[in-house]
C-alpha cells in the first residue's frame, strides 16, 4: 500500500487486520511520551506508567502524525509498542530526517507495520494526584521513552509549525 495515496483511516485498518493475524488486541490506544513515565534509569525498559484515560486529542494527532510523515516522504510506521487492559498501546512513527528512516528500514513508498515481540505490560494510572507525583519525583521517574519511537507531542507542535 503506498503510503502517499493511504488515508489515515485505511491505514490503521490494515494496521489493525495485521494486529488480528498476529493475535494481538486490535483495540488501539495512541500513546505519546506525555502519557507514559518510566524509571529514571539510563537504558530503555519495559516497566513503564501509562495515565489513563489517554486524551481525547491523542488520536487526532497520531492522524497529524501520519500527515506530516506523508508530507516529509521519508516512511511511516504503525508500531504496537505494549498492552494495556486488553487494549494495544500504538505509536504513529514518522522519521524526522533520511538518517533516521534509514535505521528504521522505512520505505517512503510503503507503510511499515510492527509490534513488539514480547509485549510489555502498561501499569495503568488513574489517579491525577498520583500522576502529578511522578512529576515531584524526577530522580525516580521521568517522562521517556519506554521505547526508543515513542513520539512527543512537543516534537509534533514543532512540526506543523
Amino acid at each position: 500500500m503506498s503510503i502517499a495515496e493511504t488515508s489515515f483511516a485505511d491505514a490503521v485498518k490494515e494496521f489493525k487486520e495485521f494486529l488480528a493475524k498476529n493475535n494481538q488486541p486490535t483495540e488501539i490506544l495512541w500513546v505519546f511520551l506525555e502519557d507514559t513515565f518510566a524509571r529514571n534509569t539510563n537504558y530503555l525498559e519495559n516497566h513503564f506508567w501509562l495515565k489513563l484515560p489517554l486524551p481525547e486529542e491523542n488520536e487526532k494527532l497520531a492522524e497529524e502524525t501520519y500527515r506530516i510523515g506523508q508530507q516529509k516522504n521519508l516512511g511511516i510506521c504503525l508500531m504496537a509498542l505494549a498492552l494495556c487492559e486488553g487494549k494495544v498501546c500504538c505509536a504513529v512513527i514518522a522519521p524526522k530526517d533520511e538518517e533516521t528512516s534509514e535505521h528504521l528500514l522505512m520505505s517512503p513508498e510503503h507503510l511499515k507495520l510492527g509490534y513488539v515481540m514480547d509485549m510489555p505490560v502498561a501499569k495503568v494510572v488513574k489517579s491525577a494526584f498520583r500522576w502529578k507525583l511522578f512529576r515531584l519525583l524526577p530522580f525516580k521517574y521521568k517522562q521517556r521513552r519506554f521505547s526508543g519511537n515513542l513520539p512527543s507531542k512537543k516534537d509534533l507542535q514543532f512540526s506543523l509549525v
